[in-house]
């Protein structure tokens, strides 16, 4: 098992998480494994509230979601609907 986090690794881990990086990035500023990070995020987020969902630019839209939907039931192919969203 590796030493113990710091209280200077875990103000910085908090401090690198804020900025939405991920648990690699974390690891490779701190000198720690991902996974070694990614447990002591897990016991340090206990009662604290989740870090908030930030879609990805790309992701589908609802009314996107909802057109492929009834084009599929109408029987058009996926390329077909994926035209006609412009995608």
């Amino acid at each position: 098992m590796g030493k113990k986090f710091t209280r200077e690794e875990i103000f910085q881990a908090r401090q690198v998480r804020a900025q939405g990086k991920t648990l690699h990035e974390i690891g490779q500023v701190l000198g720690r494994s991902h996974n070694g990070v990614l447990k002591h995020l897990k016991q340090d987020d206990r009662g604290s509230a989740p870090m908030p969902w930030k879609p990805r630019p790309d992701r589908l839209q609802d009314f996107e979601c909802e057109h492929i939907s009834v084009g599929l039931g109408q029987g058009r192919s996926l390329s077909a609907i994926a035209r006609s969203l412009e995608r």
